[in-house]
């Protein structure tokens, strides 16, 4: 995973000239996933979850493609602009600690096949952000939480 910090260090810097690369990236990295994931799961009459992997090339499309479109967004809401500083803040202890609260939630049933994958991956989606930011933000008003996080 050490190539997406490298990647996000590198587009933090330079970006993408092009207002329409980061669009394309996400439409295309989703359609990617959506049909692949669509066919090779009528294919072999289950479900194919190769196409949601982290070191996928449709992955990195739509991780770099959303990026780019955040780092372009310019807020003068003093409020949400907290908010996106504190998100910020907690923003790589999030990262780390997401594979860990996903795992808790197969264990207590919470995952992506309890409903329909659209409503089922959205929900577990928010929760697992919101929980883990909870974490994150416990931790970082410990004395030394700022490190971890």
């Amino acid at each position: 995973f050490l190539g997406y910090f490298v990647l996000g260090y590198y587009l933090k810097q330079c970006g993408a000239k092009e207002k329409l690369i980061p669009v394309l990236f996400v439409i295309f990295g989703s359609l990617i996933t959506i049909v692949g994931t669509y066919i090779f799961t009528i294919k072999i009459a289950k479900f194919y979850s190769y196409f949601y992997e982290y070191l996928n090339l449709n992955t990195l499309m739509v991780s770099t493609g959303v990026f780019l479109l955040l780092k372009r967004i310019e807020i003068s809401n003093k409020r949400i602009n907290l908010l996106v500083f504190k998100l910020n803040e907690c923003c790589f202890g999030i990262y780390l600690i997401h594979p860990l609260v996903l795992k808790l939630f197969v264990l207590i049933g919470l995952d992506v096949y309890m409903l329909s994958p659209v409503i089922s991956i959205l929900m577990v989606s928010m929760l697992c952000f919101l929980f883990c930011f909870f974490i994150i933000s416990c931790f970082r008003k410990l004395k030394y939480g700022h490190l971890i996080s």
